[in-house]
């Protein structure tokens, strides 16, 4: 089963409201105006949470392919009816199939998504211009790191 993260808890409330960007447990990446703000353009897609005003959950629609062979990532328990895996470990750093492009002022995602169960998603990538305008946001929560070559 494939979560459907279009769809959002209207009474959904954060456990803390101090991250500018975050994940829930079950994979929703949720940011605050600053981030929206910040990243305006970029090509993400923003959801309010209806009692958090303020707050959204973040959907990036553009794809890039994760080099899984060359990181060595690992899959676990693959399920024979929904064809996913129970665990997807080795995401970092990000290795990128070759020919994969990011491009400068906008944001993508891995194809893979990583995690346990339920608490799976994918890598958010941000192309350089983008990258260097979030360091100089400073927004809290945020974690970034270079592509491996």
């Amino acid at each position: 089963m494939v979560l459907d993260r279009e769809w959002v808890e209207p009474k959904f409330q954060l456990a803390r409201r101090d991250f500018d960007i975050s994940y829930t447990y079950d994979g929703y990446l949720i940011a605050s105006d600053r981030f929206k703000d910040a990243v305006e353009g970029s090509g993400a897609r923003f959801a309010g949470l209806p009692a958090e005003p303020g707050y959204y959950v973040v959907e990036v629609d553009a794809i890039v392919r994760f080099d899984a062979q060359r990181r060595r990532t690992r899959f676990d328990k693959l399920c024979v009816e929904c064809g996913r895996y129970f665990g997807v470990s080795g995401a970092t750093p990000v290795f990128l199939l070759p020919g994969e492009i990011v491009p400068t002022g906008k944001l993508v995602r891995t194809d893979l998504e990583f995690g346990t169960g339920d608490e799976q998603h994918p890598i958010v990538i941000a192309g350089a211009s983008l990258a260097r305008h979030l360091e100089e946001s400073a927004l809290s929560g945020l974690s970034l790191r270079a592509i491996a070559g």
